[in-house]
């Protein structure tokens, strides 16, 4: 997988919004995700609060993968990801194997 930034929430949280026709005030209105944290995310600063994320996701009705990265990692096979557990359990996406 090339280096680089994997992270696509800005791009498509742009594209959703003009395809939606909606401006961050209103999605914030929708999803009770401040206007900040969306304006921070438009900017390209990466999110902090998993759930924020899924409430967009939600409003969407897309995965947060597909939010973030731009493709459904359930479904896609050639994207390595290890699943780690403990008293949380979650999914890591594997940028680089070096």
């Amino acid at each position: 997988m090339p280096a680089g930034n994997p992270f696509k929430l800005r791009h498509i949280l742009k594209s959703l919004l003009s395809e939606n026709k909606l401006t961050a005030s209103e999605l914030s209105r929708k999803t009770e995700v401040s206007k900040q944290v969306l304006s921070d995310w438009l900017a390209g600063v990466k999110p902090r609060n998993i759930e924020q994320v899924k409430a967009v996701a939600e409003y969407f009705r897309i995965s947060m993968d597909y939010l973030c990265f731009g493709e459904d990692l359930n479904s896609s096979q050639s994207v390595p990801v290890r699943w780690i557990s403990g008293k949380f359990e979650g999914r890591i996406r594997i940028v680089d194997e070096t």
